[in-house]
């Protein structure tokens, strides 16, 4: 119904927003320098942020600039995995 009435072509703040047409705020530009680091000396990186904060959308982003033949990405967004689900 909004979308009709501001004439949106897509959703907005969908999870699904096209990584190649985020705003490039100062955070965002700080958090990508720090995984390029960590991609560079194979560090481990732990990210947390309050809800909303463009964290899935950073890494997001981040992943799709990886090579598919050097990188296997793994994602874990929920807090609370087990050693199991691991």
């Amino acid at each position: 119904m909004f979308r009709a009435f501001y004439g949106l072509t897509a959703q907005p703040f969908s999870k699904e927003i096209d990584v190649t047409r985020l705003f490039q705020h100062s955070n965002l530009k700080e958090l990508e320098s720090r995984l390029e680091y960590m991609k560079r000396y194979r560090g481990i990186m732990l990210i947390t942020g309050d809800p909303g904060t463009g964290k899935t959308t950073a890494i997001r982003s981040f992943i799709s600039s990886l090579s598919s033949n050097s990188f296997f990405p793994v994602y874990m967004p929920l807090a609370t995995v087990a050693i199991r689900d691991f």
